[in-house]
């Protein structure tokens, strides 16, 4: 916005996929609807890894931009086969349990390939890399080796990047929603979803805003499960019910400026 304010010419600019709606980007997209008004020779490209909402944004702008069109690239995505838990109980206080328990099974009983598991903060990473840990510890030489990376958005870059490193045994990735949409890994044969994610919201009633843990939305638990077939066919565990999925989640996911005050960028 400064680069186009002040008589300044804006001729090219970037940003993070459109896919990772955030506050500041759909009031940036507002201003954007605004500034093509006034500058016809501006053309705005937005791309994604996914197709999310791409509907709703080309309505939005074809007001101003009539010409607007979706291009899609579809890349090679192999069969992913998508296992629930028959297990109703499980619930937000139990569910680190479940998907420890469900890493360790896969480690167990499946063939080579590396996991990807997603949770909701990164304390419960760093709890389920220790439980697991010692789960498989016990296991002794019931199981091969394998190597425990924990990834979340405050580690160090160094830390970051051993999700790419290889490992002689089976590479367990545990980690938040950072990767659902914005990172791809090589060899990943499973997915181990527990349908949580931490979200900021604005309390009202406390005037401020809060983390608050809650259920995925169908297209966040779509493009997790994605993750298992990006390279070869692979399986998507989800430590949810087959119901849940179906009744008890939202299609798309909330974007922040539903959720948030905008008046607090």
């Amino acid at each position: 916005m400064d680069n186009s304010n002040g008589g300044n010419i804006l001729n090219r600019w970037s940003g993070r996929p459109y896919s990772e709606r955030t506050l500041a980007t759909d009031l940036l997209l507002g201003y954007l609807s605004t500034l093509l008004t006034k500058r016809a020779d501006l053309k705005l490209i937005f791309m994604s890894s996914t197709s999310l909402e791409s509907e709703k944004f080309k309505e939005h702008f074809q007001e101003h931009y009539p010409s607007i069109h979706i291009m899609k690239v579809p890349g090679r995505l192999h069969p992913v086969e998508i296992v629930y838990t028959s297990d109703e109980e499980v619930d937000r206080n139990n569910y680190l349990d479940a998907v420890t328990k469900t890493v360790v099974n896969i480690h167990r009983h499946e063939p080579p390939g590396d996991v990807l598991v997603f949770l909701s903060e990164e304390g419960e990473v760093e709890d389920a890399c220790n439980k697991i840990s010692k789960e498989i510890c016990n296991l002794k030489n019931l199981v091969g080796p394998m190597k425990l990376v924990p990834l979340y958005s405050c580690l160090p870059a160094t830390m970051q990047h051993k999700i790419f490193e290889p490992c002689s045994g089976r590479k367990i990735v545990v980690t938040t929603n950072i990767v659902e949409s914005s990172l791809s890994m090589d060899d990943i044969s499973y997915v181990v979803d527990s349908g949580f994610v931490k979200k900021k919201v604005f309390d009202n009633k406390l005037n401020m805003e809060c983390l608050v843990t809650s259920t995925i939305s169908k297209a966040s638990a779509d493009m997790r499960s994605e993750h298992a077939g990006r390279t070869i066919s692979g399986k998507c565990f989800r430590v949810y019910t087959e119901e849940s999925y179906k009744n008890n989640r939202d299609q798309e996911i909330c974007p922040e400026i539903l959720r948030l005050r905008v008046c607090l960028i």
